[in-house]
């Protein structure tokens, strides 16, 4: 995989999308956000939660340049963008309000079409709770950064293979650190991986240490019905771990 630098402390985009394995959009090291929210528009309170989760990071110094790519929202597995309007507008809405300072995108993205549904949104990140090849291929046809979650090596060479631009670590919480360490041993040095499940700023830095250069933040940082503030907060113990 060519095309990745190291930049700042994150990992994060400036330019377009090269071809099979190649990325300009992310720069490794260690950002990354998933704000599990949707929304039917501006009003919204997903909408209005996905924004603040946003905003909450980006005025803490987590922008483009520096290594900051909010992913939202997080579509159910179960249910097909194509009854989940609301998802591709509240994918519309962030990418209009923060596309210049984030990769917005969305998870979890597992069929072909919704691929095609969230490029129609202006969506940039494809991510996914698995590793399926044709979904990673209808990602870079349409020039966006595919993130498939992977858990052996032999799923991670085959999305590498496939054209991915970096490998969730799905789920982080029973792959643990070791897994994480283990993995990075064997792949090619520049590959991101993404650790999404259970992380919270109390074991972002275990991570860190074996060798992740991403994560999903979830549930840690949001919750139906937990106050805007409380989000702010919460994305400020995220930003202080990652610059500590």
């Amino acid at each position: 995989m060519a095309g990745w630098h190291r930049h700042g402390t994150g990992w994060c985009g400036a330019g377009a999308v090269g071809g099979a394995g190649t990325c300009r959009h992310l720069r490794p090291r260690r950002a990354g956000c998933r704000i599990p929210v949707g929304g039917r528009g501006p009003g919204d309170p997903g909408c209005r939660h996905a924004a603040a989760g946003c905003r909450g990071f980006q005025d803490r110094g987590w922008k483009h340049e520096r290594g900051t790519e909010p992913i939202t929202p997080r579509s159910d597995p179960k249910r097909s963008w194509a009854r989940s309007g609301t998802l591709s507008r509240s994918t519309s809405l962030l990418a209009e309000q923060f596309g210049d300072d984030a990769l917005i995108g969305a998870g979890t993205v597992v069929t072909v079409p919704d691929v095609g549904r969230v490029a129609a949104a202006d969506g940039k990140l494809i991510v996914s709770p698995n590793s399926d090849t044709e979904v990673i291929t209808e990602s870079k046809r349409l020039g966006l950064v595919s993130v498939p979650g992977t858990a052996t090596p032999t799923e991670a060479f085959a999305a590498l293979a496939a054209g991915a631009d970096a490998l969730k670590r799905f789920p982080a919480e029973v792959l643990s650190p070791a897994a994480v360490k283990a993995l990075k041993s064997v792949l090619p040095q520049q590959v991101p991986l993404i650790a999404v499940g259970g992380i919270n700023a109390g074991n972002m830095a275990d991570y860190l240490q074996a060798g992740a250069t991403g994560f999903g933040i979830g549930s840690s940082l949001y919750k139906p019905g937990k106050p805007l503030a409380e989000i702010a907060h919460d994305a400020e113990a995220f930003v202080g771990t990652h610059k500590s």
